[in-house]
């Protein structure tokens, strides 16, 4: 035993890792991605005669991320971060001195890069050289959760994306953390400058003299990373992947819409009684599986409303149509990317009805699954409520419809926006395809965000009841409340109808359909 704890500490050091050349390689690559990240990202944050601007400046630091962890991964493992470093330290794997010697690097690098950016850049538009500043609207401690749940955003997605057990991710992982990063920038910019990263914010910090609520940039997103890891780890993370399955073959559900009527008749089949059972599924209550897609379905819809909602918030300026389209849609690709393999990344009752139309989830875990996405977008409106300065509210991200647009022409605009989305959804999640070689999850985030570019002005583009259903209660808004249920609800379950059953087919259908 006592050897067994002697090994179990020598391990978690990491004494002997100095004698390895891999050590002073990842070193290496640390400091240089950390060192390009500050460059790059703080230099798109320089004012060159107009104000920098936010899509510009989050595209530069989600792009950065995503180019250097696809450069050094293979040599590191990519953290550029000491969020990100903390949170793979406390999961195990990585040796506490490898994690110290990673945060000097990053440390080290984000100081160069900061001291090469003020060395390139003219004395007159120094300013704060991309420094990391909170709102003077915002308290620190609310500064402190915005940087927590941005860094929790970020290293779950690491995790979840990088989960050796998954065999499911198609796309480029560096890309989605990127992404991640990239989508926390567009809420957060306006409330702390969204740093995410400690070393990001201590580069400029020590170059500029500028220390203001520095312990925000250090506390927040360790914490964050610390949450994510741990939650991930021992909680949403699969020994195996999860299957998907169908409840229902289509045969099961024509036959059940054949004798649907006659099931409460005491002339009532049994196939009918069989397939009540199946599209119930009400003994999967008791499985593990059903509660971590509940928990995983919260965290997902609560983070898309924090983040979505969250870009809607005028600060100082007119809403930025881009800006939302974007939050709003790569939110949904990050979310969907982390936890597809736990619950099938629905975060939306709209895709858990179409779901259920089509045999592939039963009623009970439909249900439940509104049930927790109403919840988690509730608790997200909370606590964007609880961040935000009060004169800012308003509607705080609430859907509206336009007043030049009546009940039923906002009715049909989210019917059919939402046609799109479960569309997309199943088809380049259908299983029976092998054309599909990129991102489900980045395309059915571009539905969302393409759908948005369009249907704001009209309805507010919800797509999604449960994210219009949370800033409605928390604000107490419920004007035209409806069109947000019945319209996507109508348009989730019709495309799914349409893809499942007229435009789906079996694998030798779909190689036959391959041109040559």
């Amino acid at each position: 035993m006592g050897s067994r704890v002697k090994t179990a500490i020598i391990k978690f050091l990491g004494c002997n890792e100095l004698k390895k050349a891999n050590i002073w390689k990842s070193l290496i690559a640390e400091f240089i991605g950390t060192f390009f990240l500050v460059l790059v990202g703080c230099g798109s944050c320089i004012g060159w005669s107009i104000t920098a601007d936010l899509v510009q400046i989050a595209l530069a630091f989600g792009v950065t991320v995503a180019t250097m962890v696809q450069c050094i991964c293979h040599v590191s493992g990519g953290h550029i971060n000491p969020a990100v470093s903390i949170g793979m330290l406390v999961t195990g794997r990585i040796s506490l001195l490898r994690y110290f010697f990673y945060i000097l690097c990053q440390c080290g690098g984000a100081i160069v890069g900061a001291a090469l950016l003020r060395a390139f850049t003219p004395d007159s538009l120094h300013k704060t050289l991309g420094s990391t500043l909170f709102n003077r609207n915002i308290s620190e401690l609310e500064a402190f959760g915005v940087e927590f749940f941005i860094t929790f955003v970020l290293v779950f997605t690491v995790f979840a994306v990088c989960d050796p057990n998954r065999t499911d991710v198609k796309g480029s992982a560096p890309l989605a953390i990127g992404l991640s990063v990239a989508t926390c920038h567009l809420f957060a910019l306006p409330y702390t400058g969204s740093s995410m990263n400690p070393a990001r914010s201590l580069g400029p910090a020590v170059i500029m003299n500028i220390w203001n609520g520095h312990w925000v940039y250090w506390v927040g997103p360790n914490l964050g990373g610390i949450a994510a890891a741990v939650l991930y780890h021992l909680v949403l993370s699969a020994p195996k992947p999860v299957s998907t399955v169908e409840l229902l073959t289509k045969e099961e559900v024509q036959t059940y819409l054949k004798e649907f009527l006659s099931i409460t008749s005491p002339h009532c089949t049994m196939s009918s009684k069989s397939f009540l059972d199946k599209f119930l599924n009400h003994k999967e209550i008791t499985t593990a599986n059903l509660w971590k897609s509940l928990i995983a379905e919260l965290i997902g819809t609560f983070f898309l409303v924090l983040v979505g909602c969250g870009s809607c918030i005028s600060w100082n300026e007119p809403d930025d149509l881009l800006q939302i389209a974007l939050a709003f849609g790569v939110t949904v690709a990050t979310m969907v990317q982390c936890i597809c393999h736990i619950s099938g990344g629905h975060i939306n009752p709209a895709v858990s009805i179409g779901m259920l139309v089509t045999g592939k989830i039963g009623l009970i875990r439909c249900l439940l699954y509104i049930l927790g996405q109403c919840i988690g977008a509730v608790i997200g409106s909370a606590l964007l409520r609880a961040f935000t300065p009060e004169a800012l509210h308003k509607s705080l991200g609430a859907t509206i419809v336009n007043e030049d647009v009546g009940g039923a022409e906002a009715f049909g605009i989210e019917l059919f926006i939402t046609f799109v989305l479960v569309f997309t959804v199943f088809a380049v999640c259908d299983e029976n395809r092998e054309d599909v070689k990129g991102s489900a999850p980045l395309a059915i985030g571009l539905s969302v965000a393409t759908c948005h570019l369009f249907a704001i002005p009209y309805t507010g583009s919800s797509m999604n009841p449960a994210r219009s259903f949370g800033p409605a209660v928390v604000m107490n808004i419920w004007d035209d409340h409806w069109v947000y249920w019945v319209g996507p609800s109508f348009g989730g379950a019709l495309a799914a109808i349409l893809y499942h059953f007229g435009l789906s087919g079996s694998k030798q259908e779909q190689q036959n359909g391959l041109p040559k």
